[in-house]
C-alpha cells in the first residue's frame, strides 16, 4: 500500500481539489483508494468519497487520540492500494 499526504500551507489552497481529483484518477486507472481527512468537515469528506467509491474517514488530531488515529488509519486502508490524507 502507497500512503500520500496533502498538506499546504493555510486553508483555501486547493487540498481537496486536488485530493478529490488525485482520488478520482486513480480510482479510473483500477486502483482501490481509501481516502481520510484531518480534522472537522462535512463537505470535503463527501467529495472524496465520492470521487474514490469508499468512504471518507476523520483522523482529527484534536478530538482523537494518536493511538486511536494509527488504528483507525491501519484498519481502513488495509486492502487497498493507495491510502490518501
Amino acid at each position: 500500500m502507497t500512503a500520500l499526504y496533502i498538506s499546504a500551507a493555510h486553508k483555501s489552497s486547493g487540498k481537496t481539489i486536488l485530493s478529490t481529483g488525485i482520488c478520482a484518477a486513480l480510482k479510473n486507472r483500477g486502483y482501490s483508494v481509501q481516502p481520510f481527512k484531518k480534522g472537522p468537515d462535512y463537505i470535503d469528506p463527501v467529495w472524496l468519497g465520492l470521487a474514490s467509491g469508499k468512504p471518507c474517514h476523520n483522523l482529527d488530531f484534536f478530538t482523537s487520540t494518536t493511538r486511536f488515529i494509527q488504528s483507525q488509519f491501519y484498519l481502513y486502508a488495509a486492502n487497498n492500494d493507495v491510502a490518501l490524507v
